[in-house]
């Protein structure tokens, strides 16, 4: 007796489908744009021509040492200041922790270009330095940090292993390098990989808090698009995609690889 399909089954594939045709047509029609000597007339009407990736990354070179920079320092304050709030949330080291979480939330209910706007005026003086940059940069990724980070500090095993430890004898540090850090490593390079990508990919800080003379590749590439040609903006965004694509499959993956090995625990 045959089987028939469930829901599921049925509905899984047609979700599938249209959910690759909504991200893979634009890509397609970037490529044909980024690719065509002149769009207007039409996809590869005269040729192909890789010309416009040449001046996209003419234009997006100088951005990139400043960006990577600023990524640096979101990353450094994300194992910093977010890791130990993280851990302190998992273990409940104080009150209002559940009012806490929420509030660490509040990044993706503000608008960017509130946060941007917030953070210019809260001091013109230091928007030169970077410092606003990589402030309000840490503060959008800390949802994702906090999502990714508190149920793997949370979870019974990491801290039966911590209280084995401190009952050897293993100080607050040893443990910290010995049995956090290792059992929540996965997780933890998920989570920097998806805060980095936020950070290089980050538009509406950039805009508002930074000087033009300062600005990352994020504006660059928005300067393409609105001040020069379309076929230059859709190489840059290609190059842009391919830069963060890695980063984003990757933290995909080490989180699903996570996912996996506590299940099987």
């Amino acid at each position: 007796m045959t089987r028939r399909p469930g829901y599921r089954e049925r509905v899984g594939p047609l979700a599938l489908g249209v959910v690759l045709v909504f991200v893979l047509v634009p890509i397609l029609g970037t490529i044909a744009v980024s690719l065509s000597p002149d769009a207007s007339r039409g996809p590869f009407v005269g040729g192909i021509t890789g010309d416009w990736y040449v001046m996209a990354w003419q234009l997006l070179q100088p951005k990139v040492g400043p960006t990577l920079a600023v990524t640096a320092c979101v990353l450094v304050g994300a194992v910093l200041v977010v890791l130990p709030l993280c851990h302190a949330l998992a273990r409940r080291v104080m009150p209002g922790t559940a009012v806490i979480r929420q509030i660490t939330m509040l990044p993706l209910a503000v608008p960017g270009v509130a946060l941007g706007l917030a953070l210019a005026a809260s001091d013109p003086a230091l928007r030169s330095s970077g410092a606003l940059l990589v402030a309000g940069q840490l503060l959008v990724t800390v949802p994702f940090l906090v999502a990714g980070l508190v149920p793997a500090l949370a979870d019974p095993k990491l801290i039966e292993a911590e209280r084995v430890a401190s009952t050897l004898g293993a100080g607050p540090l040893r443990r910290l390098l010995t049995i956090t850090l290792p059992g929540i490593r996965l997780p933890l390079a998920a989570a920097l990989l998806m805060a980095a990508a936020l950070s290089i990919g980050e538009f509406n800080l950039s805009f508002f808090v930074v000087p033009p003379a300062h600005q990352t590749a994020p504006f660059a590439l928005y300067s393409a698009f609105t001040t020069q040609r379309l076929e230059l903006g859709a190489a840059g965004s290609m190059l842009f995609g391919v830069a963060l694509i890695p980063a984003a499959i990757a933290a995909a993956l080490l989180a699903r690889r996570s996912l996996s090995r506590k299940d099987a625990s």
